[in-house]
């Protein structure tokens, strides 16, 4: 079984420098339903990971109290959208303003996350969705799908687990633990390690979450050209991994304490770095 990785020259391949004819509808627009009463910070930790990758515009349409204040940026209205975003710090189906259905139908790119992956049911989804799991999500998921497995069975054989829900699912299957593995309903698998164990916090994977939602919208917004939503999801896991380790100190020893938003914030240094190589 071949396995890939992704790194800065493939993202500096792929990545969609706006032109001068480019604006906001252009450059794709994500609708993102994250975050509730009870988890606010959710959304704002997915909405912030999101904008800080570039789309043109973010749709919030979750009932968290605490992103529109944080993030004045976003637009809190229905309307058009290239990809979706849904189901971080989502507990209950009365947090969706917009129905799974309506997501899973509308044939645009989305990435189901936590909450969200306890409503896609039986469901079979296509490679353009992406599904974002740690191990104990990914072992309910399965099980969900009659497969009998615990945590501990997946944390000891992660690719052939993400490669299962892939094929069970029909979606593209993003696993976070200290190495992430990718699947595809086909077979291909991607694995990104050489992020620091300082990641492992609370809220790191709405982070993640973000990060795939605005490159699915860039990637939409591009009439899908050129790669394929497995390689986004793990082009989003590189991602989050640098940025984890530079906002860590990872770089040069063994680093610091981190939270989530740290790694939010040093998204856009790490897209520099990549994007101009010689500064």
């Amino acid at each position: 079984m071949a396995v890939s990785s992704v790194t800065d020259d493939d993202i500096r391949r792929w990545w969609p420098i706006p032109g001068a004819d480019d604006h906001k509808y252009t450059r794709g627009v994500l609708g993102v339903v994250t975050g509730s009463a009870q988890y606010p910070g959710a959304g704002v930790l997915s909405v912030g990971a999101a904008l800080s990758c570039g789309p043109g515009m973010v749709r919030y349409l979750g009932t968290s109290p605490l992103v529109i204040s944080r993030y004045p940026e976003v637009v809190p209205i229905f309307g058009q959208v290239q990809a979706w975003l849904i189901g971080s710090g989502i507990s209950a189906e009365e947090d969706m303003t917009v129905p799974i259905d309506t997501v899973v139908d509308s044939g645009l790119p989305a990435v189901f996350d936590a909450g969200g992956l306890n409503m896609i049911g039986q469901r079979r989804l296509s490679p353009h969705h992406v599904l974002t799991p740690h191990p104990g999500e990914l072992a309910e998921l399965l099980r969900a799908r009659g497969e009998d497995v615990s945590r501990a069975q997946v944390e000891n054989d992660m690719v052939s687990y993400t490669r299962l829900a892939a094929k069970l699912t029909g979606a593209v299957v993003a696993t976070t633990a200290n190495n992430d593995v990718i699947a595809d309903p086909v077979g291909k698998v991607f694995i990104q390690s050489g992020a620091t164990s300082w990641r492992a916090t609370a809220g790191a994977g709405d982070v993640y979450a973000g990060i795939v939602g605005a490159l699915l919208t860039l990637w939409q917004a591009q009439q899908r050209s050129a790669v394929d939503a497995a390689w986004l999801a793990a082009a989003g896991a590189y991602l989050h991994g640098r940025a984890a380790n530079l906002a860590a100190g990872a770089n040069a020893g063994v680093g610091y304490p981190i939270k989530a938003s740290n790694i939010s914030d040093a998204l856009g240094p790490i897209i520099c770095q990549i994007l101009n190589p010689l500064r």
